[in-house]
């Protein structure tokens, strides 16, 4: 027959001692590890038990060999949570540098980065999503837009004949205004008989001008020509780009034709 005995007062307590160990030394591993990765943070106090665990551990050892059942238990209670206090500043210190961690990860780079004429494509293909009654209808985005402000600005000289002194040499009809007399259609007929490829050039008093005509394309639903415009001043340039579309220049007009757009 086996002779099945209750555990003795020494028994109970060792059992008490070894949980609770087994419960507090779980906190530390993780909270020490982050304190490596992340230099910067608070470090955990790396102690498994609390600043009283031995006195409080042997108070209730005492007490439980001396039969004093409620004493040891309070004791060992104290002792458990004198442990799970430490436990809990470990955790801390390790949600702090996991913080830290995450403040110096680097910002991502940016895989968006654009020339202008890629950004000037995408306006054309974001127009071309859409439907226009008329050329001018679309719209100019402000990229475009400050590319010819800052073309035009390029150009600019000194002129003592000129309203204001100055003059700007980017108004390239002008230089063909023999031909075209003025007629602001016949400019633009003029650049619509441009192949791919071909340039037109004008020569003011301080900037040398050139037009080439770079392909046709479908914007925003009308069949259009995309130009590039250079001025070379010395060994400084500017550039922009150009676009006319085929079709109705306003409501009033009977019937399609070769309008600027920009």
């Amino acid at each position: 027959m086996i002779n099945l005995r209750a555990p003795s007062r020494q028994s109970r307590f060792t059992l008490l001692c070894v949980s609770t160990f087994i419960a507090a030394v779980g906190s530390i591993p993780a909270a020490a590890n982050a304190q490596e990765n992340c230099p910067g943070a608070s470090a955990p106090n790396g102690k498994v038990f609390g600043k009283r665990f031995g006195k409080l551990m042997g108070a209730a050892g005492v007490a439980a060999i001396t039969g004093r059942k409620a004493a040891a238990r309070a004791a060992a209670d104290a002792a458990a949570r004198d442990t799970a206090d430490s436990a809990r500043e470990n955790a801390v210190a390790a949600a702090a540098a996991s913080g830290c961690r995450d403040d110096e990860t680097p910002p991502p780079v940016d895989s968006d980065a654009s020339t202008p004429a890629q950004n000037n494509a995408r306006a054309r293909k974001s127009a071309s999503a859409a439907s226009y009654s008329r050329p001018s209808e679309m719209p100019i985005s402000a990229e475009i837009k400050a590319q010819k402000s800052a073309f035009v600005e390029f150009s600019k000289v000194r002129c003592s004949d000129c309203e204001g002194g100055h003059d700007y040499e980017a108004w390239a009809s002008r230089y063909f205004h023999s031909e075209l007399l003025g007629d602001a259609k016949a400019w633009t007929a003029k650049l619509a008989k441009m192949e791919p490829g071909e340039k037109l050039n004008w020569q003011g008093t301080e900037n040398y001008g050139t037009i080439t005509m770079r392909e046709q394309a479908k914007v925003g639903g009308f069949d259009c020509k995309i130009y590039d415009w250079l001025l070379e001043k010395g060994k400084a340039s500017a550039r922009r780009e150009g676009l006319i579309c085929w079709g109705k220049a306003s409501s009033f007009s009977a019937s399609d034709s070769w309008v600027e757009v920009y």
